[in-house]
């Protein structure tokens, strides 16, 4: 589970990345991560390596910049008539994914999650030879 995030994690999700969405604070879109070379990706792997090891972030990650959106229909003029959205890092949101991949494997191969009905199982039935059998080891 402490394990260090290796390359071929960090490629499999940036692959997955999705293309134009907006940026968060730090300007880093998507369509950056998808084309960094081989340099800036064992780059970023070293400052998400170290994040894991140390529990911190980097500042900009946590900010968001938030948006009003006019809803369908809706009076412009009417405050009620909009909702928020909040642009946050794509760098820190690939981030989250490694994460959220390493304790789905650990509560996975470790039994500690309760079934649950509702919880689509398609995905995990279909993973590659890079799915969630090899983190941590």
């Amino acid at each position: 589970m402490t394990a260090m995030f290796t390359l071929q994690e960090l490629e499999d999700q940036i692959k997955k990345l999705k293309e134009k969405k907006a940026p968060g604070a730090d300007g880093i879109t998507n369509e950056f991560l998808k084309h960094l070379g081989p340099l800036g990706k064992r780059f970023l792997l070293s400052i998400f390596n170290q994040s894991w090891k140390t529990g911190q972030v980097p500042s900009t990650w946590k900010e968001a910049h938030i948006y009003p959106i006019l809803k369908p229909g809706k009076d412009k003029n009417d405050p009620k008539s909009y909702r928020p959205i909040s642009l946050l890092s794509c760098a820190g949101k690939l981030m989250e994914r490694l994460v959220n991949r390493r304790l789905t494997w650990y509560l996975e191969t470790n039994s500690l999650l309760t079934p649950c009905p509702d919880r689509l199982q398609t995905k995990q039935k279909h993973r590659g030879p890079t799915g969630l059998h090899h983190p941590g080891h």
